[in-house]
């Protein structure tokens, strides 16, 4: 699929639309009382693109509010094509190169491309030290043992140690 070739990656208000069908399949939903009842679109001689209104705590929202696309300047078929060069191109596109492409300045690019890998990373669990699941330990042991002695290299530390640390943990029953 080419970026040109879909309206939600070329018009705001189809952006607007394919965000809100998967965002809300089943209709707008207030993210500040979780009502999807009493929500209506906000009304106006220019209303802005994607505003709801809800009639049951009277606050506005759209569907950017409470995601990483909150509070940006940048129009979202914007973000939505951002999004997809730097989710789909193997290896991932350069903040210079999306800048060219998207035609925003380059600290807008970086911006977005720094909030989109945050919150990749925020919900990625981090992987243990040989690539598999992180370990959670239930006992932990320090000691200090006999050992080679170790020289501090620093000049305003002259003095010497004579111990080397030591560290194990171990899984409880195993």
């Amino acid at each position: 699929m080419h970026i040109s070739s879909d309206p939600a990656f070329c018009n705001e208000e189809a952006a607007y639309r394919f965000v809100e069908a998967r965002v809300w399949p089943d209709g707008p939903v207030c993210p500040h009382c979780r009502r999807g009842d009493r929500v209506g679109r906000l009304a106006g001689k220019e209303p802005r693109p994607g505003a709801y209104k809800c009639y049951a705590c009277r606050k506005p929202f759209n569907v950017k509010l409470g995601t990483m696309l909150e509070s940006t300047h940048v129009p979202l078929h914007l973000w939505l094509q951002a999004l997809f060069l730097l989710h789909a191109c193997e290896p991932p596109v350069s903040v210079n190169k999306l800048h060219r492409i998207l035609g925003v300045s380059s600290r807008t690019t970086w911006l977005m491309s720094q909030r989109f890998r945050d919150r990749l990373a925020a919900t990625t669990p981090e992987p243990g030290p040989q690539g598999g699941p992180r370990m959670t330990f239930d006992e932990e042991e320090e000691s200090e043992t006999e050992g080679r002695e170790r020289t501090v290299r620093r000049p305003e530390r002259p003095h010497r140690y004579d111990t080397t640390r030591s560290f194990g943990a171990w899984a409880a029953g195993g």
